[in-house]
């Protein structure tokens, strides 16, 4: 079982880090990791990417929450595994 669980979220890790999103088609809405900025991901609509910038994480508004390629969501960055 967890041979299985290890083999998804690597899958989803590689798949996440070779597609664009002129690869997926579909209805639904995917999320692609920025390639060197862990604070930015990409949303992909209709085959076009549209950068976005995770939130502020505090008030003071100085650090951003990072982009969870495994979640799809942005994350504290020290649970996010963005390297």
């Amino acid at each position: 079982m967890k041979f299985e669980i290890y083999f998804v979220i690597f899958t989803i890790i590689t798949a996440a880090n070779s597609q664009s999103c002129s690869d997926i088609d579909g209805p639904l809405v995917t999320l692609l990791p920025h390639p060197t900025d862990c604070t930015k991901f990409y949303k992909c609509l209709a085959g076009q990417a549209y950068e976005k910038l995770c939130p502020f994480a505090d008030r003071t508004n100085t650090t951003r929450l990072h982009f969870n390629r495994v979640l799809e969501v942005c994350d504290w960055p020290s649970k996010a595994g963005c390297i």
